[in-house]
Order: structure tokens, then sequence, then C-alpha cells
């Protein structure tokens, strides 16, 4: 009996560990799942290719476990330009502690499935293309977190007065989105916050007097249209430039160098109810009035003088129309029109000319301030057929609805009624286009980066920046895309950068569809881009995205040796020039631009140079990559210059993709 008893307890002790690993084991397989259901919520983005089913979720990039337990806690997705809905599957990782997703294509309302994270202590949905209200009930759910960053996005609807339950909350941000109403008094209850932005919104009305009882190091309400007075606990050197472009405001009488933009208040007030008896509020009600009458004749005489201007504009500018893509713009046709002067001319090409509008009017969400834009005029030979007109505003229409962190905005397009004539608005890049710092064209005033090397080049680390940026743009509009959209005329001088170097690309194929109607069938006819064309674009119209690969391949080519498509010598096309030297077993090193030849990165540069090659391959045209090959190349290459000395060697995994390949076709 003994003996039974005894192997029992020991047959006990061999399965126990096993009921005890099992839920760890099921719980690391339900993360894995939702994390692959995140992944093909996007559609299955280039930059999460690294996950899949069969090998450990906590080595995927982008994904942080507890060392322990092996769970998910943190995911960190930030300007990888992933796009789509909020994938409810986020909501399955319980023990998920941070999570950034800001400077994406997040096409959804802000995300109740987060009330499932109940560990959540960061989150950065930042930028994120969010919209729609707030939940009422936003404070019920994420009871620990810390930080919320909300700025940069479409929210509308009043700021929910639970949000002041996340009673951890240390850090919140709704800066930049168009959130109306009063802000909510119970905010002053939420005692360890610290930093507190509501900057450019359309919040109204008092300053609730409670805020002024937080220790806050750092408060922004500027942009909005609140009035009244600022509190007394608010209105001191600490939050000086707190309270900027509000005209409603204003603060006692505290002396010099005390809130900046907020006038004085009027003293009448403090008078009154310090007098006493009837003739001080007689006093008060009669200045009431006639402040009242003068504000009428004031608002009478601006309507009057603005119907006026109006209706010069119309005289002036009749016909035009504006097709607008995007909401809230801030410009109307007139405004666009006053800009088309030579004095703001930028640039010009075979589709037309280009030039600069400041709008202070117009606020650009990615630097979330006053902007300019830029104004692509087309002048077509003659007037476009029914058929092109249609089918031009078909294109611009589902190019309007593009999103993406690497294509250029189209904002709207102005049609002329009795011309074939175009205007295409978008946003502007301060920093020019590549072409402009590859070759040492003019650039825009002021233009300039901490990443450029002397006499106006670029360094390496920044070309192959543009490079993975440009990729990312033109892999989106061929895999994401449906049906896909093809560019048509990629080159550097369509590939632009902003203040930071972010690279996006413009000036999809618009312009050569109004060219085309007073030119022969073919893109030859309109290509002007010498160098950048395709050999099979000279006989047919017929293109499919693999042009676009190819004038892609120019670019990297342009990248790495540093001159110009066109810059072939003898062979005529720097690509033909490039095939020549290949051939004849030329040296790379002695090709390469003398600004970064020396500079340690002679195998990346090599790399992209053979990947150029590869692009701009003749024929046929199948035997080119795709764009997302091209892309996850570049990815690779990136993550070398910032990383050296990995175990596989670039030139290795090229020479692999092409047996690869080859063996295919």
């Amino acid at each position: 009996m003994a003996a039974l008893t005894c192997r029992a307890s020991l047959l006990l002790l061999l399965v126990l560990p096993c009921c005890i690993l099992h839920p760890a084991a099921a719980q690391a397989a339900d993360e894995r799942h939702s994390l692959m259901q995140i992944k093909r919520a996007w559609g299955d983005p280039p930059v999460l290719a690294a996950w899949n089913g069969s090998s450990d979720h906590c080595t995927w990039p982008y994904v942080t476990c507890d060392a322990s337990s092996g769970r998910v806690t943190s995911l960190s997705l930030a300007n990888t330009g992933v796009a789509g809905p909020f994938p409810d599957a986020i909501g399955g990782l319980s023990r998920l502690t941070s999570l950034n997703i800001s400077n994406n294509d997040i096409t959804s309302a802000f995300p109740t499935s987060l009330y499932r994270c109940a560990s959540l202590r960061h989150l950065d949905l930042s930028l994120a293309y969010l919209h729609g209200e707030l939940p009422a009930d936003i404070g019920n759910g994420m009871p620990l977190l810390q930080a919320m960053n909300l700025s940069g996005n479409q929210l509308s609807g009043e700021i929910p007065r639970s949000v002041a339950k996340l009673s951890y909350l240390t850090q919140l941000d709704l800066s930049r989105n168009q959130l109306a109403g009063e802000i909510p008094a119970e905010l002053g209850a939420m005692r360890v916050l610290d930093a507190l932005d509501l900057s450019s919104n359309k919040l109204s009305g008092d300053i609730p007097p409670p805020l002024a009882g937080l220790q806050l190091s750092s408060l922004n309400l500027s942009s909005n249209q609140l009035q009244g007075q600022v509190p007394a606990g608010l209105a001191t050197a600490a939050y000086d430039r707190s309270f900027l472009d509000n005209p409603g405001l204003c603060h006692a009488d505290l002396g010099p160098g005390y809130l900046t933009g907020v006038r004085i208040c009027a003293a009448g007030s403090q008078a009154a109810s310090s007098s006493g008896g009837m003739w001080p509020a007689l006093r008060t009600g009669l200045l009431f009035i006639g402040g009242t009458l003068v504000v009428l004749i004031v608002a009478l005489a601006f309507f009057i003088v603005r119907d006026i201007r109006k209706r010069k504009r119309a005289a002036q500018d009749g016909g035009w129309k504006m097709t607008s893509f995007q909401t809230n713009l801030g410009f109307g046709e007139a405004d666009i029109l006053r800009a088309i002067t030579e004095e703001n001319l930028i640039g010009s090409g075979g589709s037309g000319r280009v030039y600069r509008a400041a709008l202070p009017a117009y606020t650009n969400r990615y630097i979330g301030k006053d902007s300019a834009v830029a104004v692509k005029k087309i002048r077509s030979a003659r007037k476009v057929e029914e058929r092109l007109e249609r089918e031009f505003e078909s294109e611009a229409s589902i190019l309007g609805g593009v999103r993406h962190k690497n294509i250029v905005r189209l904002l709207c397009c102005l049609s002329h009624a009795d011309s074939a004539d175009k205007l295409l608005v978008y946003d502007y890049m301060d920093n020019g286009s590549l072409d402009g710092w590859l070759h040492r064209h003019a650039l825009p005033n002021g233009a300039g980066h901490s990443a450029s090397s002397n006499e106006g080049g670029l360094d390496w680390p920044t070309r192959i920046r543009v490079a993975v940026d440009a990729a990312q743009g033109l892999c989106y509009m061929h895999h994401e895309c449906s049906p896909p959209i093809v560019h048509r005329n990629v080159k550097t001088s369509n590939i632009l950068l902003d203040s930071e170097f972010r690279t996006k690309v413009a000036d999809f194929g618009l312009a050569r569809m109004l060219v085309q109607a007073g030119t022969p069938d073919t893109m030859s006819a309109v290509a002007r881009s010498s160098g950048y064309m395709a050999p099979e674009c000279a006989n047919t119209t017929s293109v499919t995205e693999k042009v676009d690969v190819y004038s892609f391949g120019v670019v990297l080519l342009e990248l790495t040796t540093g001159r110009a498509a066109s810059d072939g010598g003898e062979d005529g096309s720097l690509a033909e020039w490039v095939r020549r030297l290949d051939e004849s077993g030329g040296s790379i090193d002695g090709a390469t631009d003398s600004r970064i030849r020396n500079a340690g990165f002679s195998e990346e540069i090599e790399f992209v140079f053979r990947l150029g090659l590869m692009c701009t391959t003749a024929s046929p045209p199948s035997s080119r990559p795709t764009m997302k090959v091209v892309l996850q190349m570049l990815l690779k290459c990136s993550e070398q210059t910032h990383q050296k000395g990995r175990a596989t060697p670039l030139l290795q995994t090229l020479r692999e993709y092409t047996s690869d390949f080859d063996s295919t076709v």
C-alpha cells in the first residue's frame, strides 16, 4: 500500500509541472497568433516580413517580450509605413505596457480594444490619421496609463470628462486636432499630471480654475478660442508662452514680462463690483451697449467690403473651379491664383511650371504649423477631349485619397471651364528635390541639414535613407493599391525632401495624361526626362510597374555615382554607361561619387550600385525585380549601414536573389 502511494505521489510530481507550464505556452501561442492577425490587418506590409509562424515571436523586429514569461510587453512601429485600420488583435496582448504606432496611416477612430490591455502604461498614436470623437468612457480603460500622445490627428468632439479617471497619467498630449467645447474642470483633479498640451484645437470657454492647482512642468493651451481671465495660479512667468493665439483671454495687470500675447483685462468689472450702487451698473450697461453697436457697425462694414472683394475676384478669377481632396484646407481659388507670379516660380519642366504659395491659413498636419503649398500649372496644347477629362478627374480623385508618409499629398485641383489648363496643389517640401542635392542645382532658401556633406552633397546614410523612403512610396502604390498605380515619371526631381530630409515621391502621372492630349500617342513624346525612360516605352503606351522599377534603378545609380541620368558620355545615358562599365570589368570604386567614396561604406555603395544595374535591365522587362523586392534589399542595406558587421555580406544576399530569380524566369 505504501509503495502504491509512493508511486502515485511520484506520478503527480511528474505531471504537475506540465499542467503548470501549459497555460504559459498557450498564452505565448495566442500572442504569436495575435501578432500575425495584426500583420494581416495591415495587408502583410514588407516591413513586417520577418513576422512569420516559424520563428519565436519574441525575436521579431519591433516586438519586445518579458524575459521571464515570454509575454509581449512592447510594440514600437513608429514611422514604419504601416497602413489600414487599427487591428483589434492588439487588444489580445494583455501584458502590453508600451504601444507606439505614431506617424503611420491608421484610418480608424480611437480603438476601444485597447481597454483590454490592462497593463498599458505608454500610448503614442500621434500623426496616425485617427478621426471621430474620443469615447466617453476612455477613462474606464487602461487604468495604469502614464503617458498618452494623440497629437496631430483629426479627432473631433469634446474632451471626455472621464479622462480624469486615468489617475496615473503624467503626460497628456491632444494637440493639433479638431477638439471643441470647454476644457473639463475634472482635469484639475489629476494630481500626478505633469505635462498637458491641448494646443491647436477649437476649445472655447474659460480656463477651469482647478487647473491652477496642478503642479505642471509644461502647459500649452495656445491656438484655441479660449476666453476670460487666466486663473491667477497660472498667470506666472513659468507659463509665459502657454496661452498664445487666444484673442479672448486676458490677465490681471501683473506688470511686464508675464503671459506673452495675452492682453490685460479691462478694469470696468472690478470698479463696478467695488463701487456698488446703481450708477456703476448703469455705466457698465451703457458701455456694453455702445461696444455692441461699434462691433455691429464694424462687422457690417467688414461684410460689405468682403462682398465687394468677392465680386471683384469673381470677375478676375471667373471660370476656375476647385476640387478639394482634403478637409478644411483653409484657402480657396483666389489664394492659389494670386500666387501664380514670376516671383514665386520655383521650377519648370516638360509638363508645366511650379510655384510656391505661402498660405498662412493652411496648416500642414505633418509639421503642425502654418505652411506653404506647391502649385503645378499644367498647360496643354489644346482642349482635352471629354473622355480624357473624365479619366484625369478619376485618377486625380484616386491620388487625392492616397495616404502614405512617403507620397506627397495632392491637396486639390483647379480646372478652368474654357481651357485645358490645370493647377495641382501639393504640400510644399522645404528642402527641394533630390536632383538639386545630388547635382548642385539651385536649392530652396534656408535648405540644409546636419547630414549633408560639403558643397551641398549628401552623406551615404542620408542617401540610403532617401532611397528606402522613395522605395516605400512606390512599393505602396504598386503592391498595396487596388488597382496598382504606376508613377510613369520617376526621377530625382520628383523625389522631394522635407525639412528633416524625410522623403516623399511627387508628381504621379496626372501631368503626363494632359500633356499627351496635344502630342502623338506614345510615351516617348511626353517623357522629357532624358535617361529615365525604360526602353519599352519608346514604342507603346501600355506600361506596367516595371517602367517605374527601371526609372528607380536610374535614381539608385545617381545616388551612388553622383552623375545625372543623362550623363553617360559617348554612351548617352547613365544606365548605358554603367552597363558598359560592368561588362568591361571596370572599377565600381572609380565610378563612385567622390563625395562618398572614402566614407567607409564601399560594400553598401556597391550593393546599391548593382541593385540599380539589376533594375535597369533592358529586356525583357519581366527580368527586373518588383518594388517589393527592391525595398527589401534596400532595407537590408540600410540596416547594415547603421549596424556594420552583419554575418551575411550584402553582395552575397544580392547574388542569392539573382540566382533564385534567374531560375524562375
